[in-house]
């Protein structure tokens, strides 16, 4: 019996995706996997395939599909699907966004981060690299200094609510010192 691989026929085929089988090395890497190339589809059905030599079924399958504009890959138990990639190149600058996985029948869901200097007694707009889509589900901020000087006894910085929009908030400083702010915002792409 020829080993699957070996024949011109199946390693033109199985070549793409994996290494040659049948190699007779030490440390062989018959079968293992180069890439994995995916054709898009809507979703895996439900219940997955079971394999036709041994009758087990797959936990989970990773797929590609088309968001619209874009192929995405997703995984999906045969009843939940989820989008694991999206349309924003991740930064891991020190302002930032990134795609977040989240369910293909909902929302999709991306992080935003950055600083942002704000002076004592004062109101400073923070805008974020890419709209959401809707208003954030979440902002949080925390304060630094730069300085070693003590910053006092009063301490007050919050973000203005009503500012909060799509594409940025407003922090406002009500303390007499100056302070850096990291900030971080969730919500829909």
């Amino acid at each position: 019996m020829t080993p699957l691989g070996t024949t011109p026929a199946t390693n033109g085929i199985l070549g793409v995706d994996h290494y040659a089988t049948a190699d007779n090395v030490a440390n062989p890497s018959d079968g293992f996997h180069k890439q994995v190339s995916l054709l898009n589809i809507t979703a895996p059905s439900a219940p997955l395939p079971a394999n036709s030599v041994n009758g087990q079924t797959a936990s989970a399958a990773i797929f590609s599909f088309n968001d619209g504009s874009t192929t995405q890959i997703g995984v999906s138990n045969g009843t939940r699907r989820y989008q694991l990639t999206g349309n924003i190149t991740p930064s891991s600058s020190i302002q930032g966004t990134t795609f977040l996985p989240t369910s293909i029948s909902g929302t999709n869901t991306i992080m935003q981060w950055g600083t942002l200097s704000v002076s004592g007694s004062s109101t400073r707009s923070a805008s974020f690299a890419v709209s959401f889509s809707g208003v954030p589900f979440n902002i949080q901020v925390t304060p630094f200094r730069s300085s070693s000087s003590s910053p006092g006894s009063t301490f007050v910085y919050f973000i203005d609510g009503s500012s909060i929009t799509a594409s940025g908030f407003d922090i406002i400083n009500a303390s007499t010192h100056s302070y850096g702010f990291y900030w971080t915002a969730i919500g829909p792409k």
